[in-house]
């Protein structure tokens, strides 16, 4: 073997450790059996039982969880890519915009998520959005300003070791749906 074949094999090593894998869940090509709610939900009402997501996504590393069982399905305008988003559970599985979310990231071919982002709808309130590592630990923390309706918010959570990620309004009466979770991670 030469110098020269040495070099390529260790810089085509280098660039797959430094690009990774990228994980992209839009909710819009829907595994089988979920169907997202349409018209108007409210906080509190009750919904389609086939649109809630919580181990749906499991196959791509990725599960969620709420108050209730996950989080719902929403087809609608405000869906950042149309045409649809997610939005958080209460118990008993009703419609619960303000409820905390959890993101759980677990792949078996790799360790952990390096980045992660989300979008936020135009009318999401105030959210915190934390990610932490296997041991419970934070790793990064963004909270997005009072959104004005105008456009959706983007939210990018920079760190390796996330095994978890946490959405919750950051402040009172405040309520978030949101679309587009793309999750970066090394080989």
């Amino acid at each position: 073997m030469t110098y020269n074949t040495i070099f390529r094999i260790v810089i085509i090593t280098i660039t797959f450790s430094l690009i990774g894998c990228t994980t992209t869940i839009d909710f819009d090509q829907l595994p089988a059996g979920l169907t997202p709610n349409t018209g108007i939900i409210s906080e509190g009402d009750s919904l389609n039982p086939n649109s809630i997501v919580s181990d749906q996504y499991a196959n791509k590393g990725v599960t969620f969880s709420s108050s209730g069982s996950g989080v719902f399905l929403l087809s609608g305008a405000s869906a950042p890519s149309q045409p649809n988003l997610v939005c958080p559970t209460q118990a008993n599985d009703r419609a619960g915009f303000s409820e905390p979310t959890e993101i759980i990231v677990d792949r078996s071919e790799i360790n952990s998520a390096c980045d992660a982002w989300l979008t936020f709808t135009a009318t999401s309130g105030r959210v915190t959005v934390t990610s932490f590592d296997s041991s419970g630990n934070q790793i990064a923390s963004v909270t997005t300003a009072q959104n004005t309706g105008n456009a959706p918010v983007r939210v990018h959570l920079d760190g390796c070791g996330t095994k978890r990620i946490r959405i919750e309004t950051a402040a009172p009466n405040q309520t978030y749906c949101f679309d587009d979770l793309r999750i970066r991670t090394n080989f």
